[in-house]
């Protein structure tokens, strides 16, 4: 019985796997299209970003070139004529050619070839400027022409060399164009081939799963039919099996079996004969059903236990099986017959063979009931082997009963570690001080903490629902799937390299990502595990660090290079005959050596003041007091510049540093004296204020110069910061007067700001607080 229902569910598994199977496959096809498209895209993509920047690098080649000859143009110009007006362009070259080299350097990133050229470009330009600086000065003094011919044929020699760099990067780089031109159409040509070979491959598994389907269909109705077969000579015996619990007469009990194989199996016809000795043919002892013939050869169905050989024949009007018996050395045989067209089944077959072996056993049991007392005996006997095998099973059961519950317990003891142990995990896992996520081998987070949330500005049903692909900078996105294939090929067990995300919000996020792969024991790759450290903070302070050392070593090499021209033309002796000139160079000297010096102490100063090593000696002091001290300090530069200070104060007592609020006033009026024009009034003072509940004094200095720009109004505070490059040349400064003023300002509890409107003038504002009493002051200044 089992086996005749098991055949039903399995074909239905077997149909459902395969169909699944099928479909799974067809989608992971689709899938991997779908990859491989978007991977050739992006692919694309970054290959037409490198012609891009390849066409752009050419261009600022060719104008680096174009203000190289500007330059050059523009010197030897004013050497051969002495026409001032060819330095316009001469300048006007020098002023553009820094923001083009810049430029061209961003374009140059990564190509290190192209790098050193570009180095070596650099110095020659700066030769080649250095040449015809000196060239100018030389001309200036009135040098022989003999000297200004070896000026000028030097500097033809730089320019030639200058424009074969050129010209060997411009080669270069158009040999790189040709390059990413014939990868992008390599790219196109893959990405059609996926395509197509997608397509394709999604037809065929089309059809095959088509014919799957219909083989299975076809598969299910015969096994169908098998089981309402096999249910019927289930039914039959069943029946039988009935029967021989009540027989007690052979013929009838043989009789009561036709009928009722004929009539509960639903067979057409169905008889039991026995094989006349010495005689070719049958004898039928019991019939149910319609008439059919015997067999002919009464060997056919062959055997001396209760299952034997069983055989079958085919007709035209009916499909038989004959079926041996064995009665006490008597053959016989079961036929049982019906239309052709259902064939008996195998397992139908096997049933019908156990029915065969009841009936035989049934008789048996008949003839053998007439010797009641042996009978009785192997009744005893086979309920003495009944009870010692109940015992036996008894026992083996007992024994399994303990070991399930062992290994029940055991298995409970495992659970309760495994629980300990995932909850340590996921404990570590959630608290941890760095982001920890866990990513499948497609990029999908499946696990965050609240930590990567933190650094990403993502929540963790936000994050579950991307890759972190997605969110990766561009140009970090390849490095990353390398590192990813890297891993997942067995190259390399882990992998810690700096790379940037997608904050939330849109900015950039620097972290310090450190990943390694878990395999399962067969060596299958499960998933990726990943540590991220924000290093954002740490990176904008190395490159706060560059910067300033930029600039600083700019600011420093600017009067040191005048200093060395102005000491190298007295060295040369070139100046001997002209002491007027001679003196100019000295005084040159002594201004960029003095500049020098405040720009040292300027850094000095501002560094001590953002350390906070600077102690203000804070006091009690009139503030129209202080504006009066610092107009005597700054009034003979305005005496000299032809500008007027006009101050409007009233008498207000400020807690503050006084010598550092002077200091402050002394930059705002040198700044506004320096932007100012002749016969212009600068207007300063300090008037009461109040914000917040709390009172300010608030300084201002106003001049009618020239103007900042909107963008510049808070930039100028920073170091080394001027409205326009060129002032720092024309006018002086160092350009770290308003960010100390800043830092002063700051650390007396006030804030600094400009106000301008372009060709009307600038008005500088900074507040000092004024304490509610003389001992609340004191009580600040302890703490």
């Amino acid at each position: 019985m089992p086996e005749g229902q098991g055949i039903r569910p399995f074909l239905e598994r077997s149909v459902t796997q395969r169909r699944w199977g099928l479909l799974w496959v067809n989608l992971l096809t689709l899938t991997a299209v779908v990859l491989g498209a978007h991977y050739s895209t992006r692919q694309l993509l970054q290959v037409l970003h490198e012609e891009t920047q390849t066409q752009e690098t050419l261009a600022e080649l060719q104008t680096v070139l174009t203000l190289v000859t500007d330059a050059e143009t523009g010197g030897r110009g004013y050497l051969l004529s002495g026409e001032t007006s060819f330095l316009e362009p001469y300048t006007a070259a020098q002023q553009s050619l820094t923001a083009s080299l810049e430029g061209l350097a961003e374009h140059l990133r990564g190509d290190r070839l192209q790098q050193t050229r570009f180095t070596q470009l650099k110095a020659l330009l700066r030769e080649r400027l250095d040449l015809l600086e000196v060239s100018i000065a030389v001309y200036k003094t009135g040098a022989n022409q003999a000297v200004q011919a070896d000026f000028l044929r030097e500097g033809k020699q730089v320019h030639d060399r200058i424009r074969q760099t050129i010209d060997e990067m411009a080669d270069h780089e158009q040999r790189q164009l040709r390059q990413v031109m014939a990868r992008s159409e390599v790219l196109a040509d893959r990405m059609n081939w996926i395509l197509l070979g997608g397509f394709g491959l999604n037809w065929v598994i089309f059809w095959v799963t088509y014919g799957l389907l219909d083989r299975q269909i076809l598969a299910r109705q015969r096994a169908e039919q098998e089981l309402q077969q096999v249910n019927r000579a289930l039914k039959a015996l069943s029946a039988c099996n009935q029967l021989l619990v009540r027989a007690e007469r052979e013929g009838e009990f043989l009789q009561q079996i036709c009928q009722a194989i004929a009539t509960v199996g639903g067979y057409p016809s169905v008889s039991i004969a026995l094989a006349i000795a010495e005689a070719p043919f049958w004898r039928a002892i019991a019939h149910a059903g319609v008439e059919t013939a015997l067999p002919d050869n009464p060997t056919l169905p062959t055997g001396q236990s209760t299952r034997g050989t069983a055989s079958h024949t085919s007709g035209e009007q009916t499909a038989a099986i004959a079926l041996p018996l064995s009665f006490e050395g008597d053959r016989g045989c079961l036929q049982i017959s019906h239309p052709p067209d259902k064939p008996f089944s195998p397992s139908e077959i096997q049933l019908l063979e156990e029915l065969a072996g009841d009936i035989t056993y049934g008789v048996e049991m008949l003839r053998t009931r007439r010797a009641r007392e042996q009978a009785e005996e192997a009744l005893r006997l086979a309920k003495s082997n009944l009870e010692l095998r109940v015992q036996e099973r008894t026992a083996a059961l007992t024994i399994t009963n303990h070991r399930l519950e062992q290994e029940l317990l055991e298995r409970q003891r495992i659970e309760e570690a495994l629980r300990q142990s995932e909850s340590r995990f996921r404990s570590a896992f959630d608290d941890a001080a760095v982001g920890m996520a866990i990513v499948d081998l497609d990029g999908f987070w499946v696990k965050v903490n609240s930590k990567v949330q933190t650094i990403l500005g993502y929540s963790d049903a936000e994050l579950l629902m991307t890759t972190f692909a997605a969110l990766t900078y561009p140009e970090d996105l390849e490095m990353s799937l390398q590192n990813m294939h890297d891993l997942l090929s067995g190259k390399i067990d882990a992998v810690e390299v700096e790379k940037r995300y997608f904050h939330k919000l849109g900015h950039i996020v620097w972290v310090l990502l450190s990943v390694s792969l878990v395999r399962d024991r067969a060596g299958q790759p499960l998933y990726f595990v990943a540590q991220l450290q924000d290093i954002t903070e740490r990176r904008a302070i190395e490159k706060m660090k560059s910067e300033f050392i930029s600039v600083v070593s700019h600011e420093l090499r600017t009067p040191l290079t005048a200093i060395h021209g102005s000491i190298s033309l007295l060295v040369s002796g070139v100046l001997d005959h002209k002491p007027d000139k001679a003196q100019r160079m000295l005084e040159i000297a002594s201004a960029e050596t003095k500049r020098l010096v405040r720009l040292v102490n300027d850094i000095l100063d501002l560094e001590r003041l953002e350390c906070s090593t600077v102690v203000l000696e804070r006091e009690w002091c009139d503030a129209a007091g202080l504006i009066m001290q610092a107009i005597e300090a700054i009034q003979a530069i305005a005496d000299k510049a032809g500008i007027s200070l006009q101050p409007e104060t009233v008498s207000m007592q400020i807690w503050a540093a006084p010598d550092r609020v002077i200091q402050i006033l002394t930059n705002l009026l040198s700044n506004a004296i320096k932007f100012s024009p002749a016969d212009s009034t600068i207007r300063l003072g300090v008037e009461p204020s109040s914000q917040d509940g709390l009172e300010y004094a608030r300084f201002f200095v106003s001049d009618r110069g020239r103007g900042i720009p909107a963008d510049k109004l808070e930039s100028i505070f920073g170091r080394f910061q001027q409205v326009d490059v060129s002032d720092s040349r024309r006018r002086g400064g160092t350009g770290l007067g308003l960010a100390i003023s800043r830092s002063i300002v700051t650390q007396h509890g006030g804030r600094i700001w400009a106000e301008s409107t372009l060709g009307e003038g600038s008005t500088f504002y900074f507040t000092i607080p004024i304490p509610i009493a003389p001992e609340k002051a004191q009580s600040l200044c302890e703490e």
